[in-house]
């Protein structure tokens, strides 16, 4: 079964993370509203809101869809929530802590 993915943050291509999607099919750079960057340090986190977020999407397996949701720590860090993006149905990482006191990132 295919998936299809927003990847924005460590996710993107050339970022050290991208080897999570390397065997994925790429398919477009995207933009998705509804959600403000914050830095976390290391990493960004999306969280709700009425900012726009710019990425990429995938295709994905579902061996690929498990590593993600391990690397994100979904349920736990991140939830996986499905949006629609050019019209298709996406999956994407919301973070899923407190964002008080965290620097929101204004352009990314």
């Amino acid at each position: 079964m295919k998936h299809y993915v927003f990847a924005y943050g460590t996710l993107k291509h050339g970022y050290r993370n991208h080897n999570f999607l390397k065997d994925s099919t790429f398919i477009c750079e995207a933009l998705v509203e509804g959600f403000y960057m914050f830095d976390l340090g290391s990493y960004p986190g999306i969280y709700e809101g009425e900012g726009k977020i710019y990425g990429e999407l995938y295709e994905i397996d579902a061996a690929t869809l498990a590593k993600m949701d391990y690397l994100e720590e979904e349920g736990s860090l991140y939830i996986r929530k499905s949006i629609k993006v050019n019209n298709l149905n996406v999956w994407i990482y919301v973070y899923n802590k407190n964002v008080d006191n965290i620097i929101k990132i204004e352009k990314y």
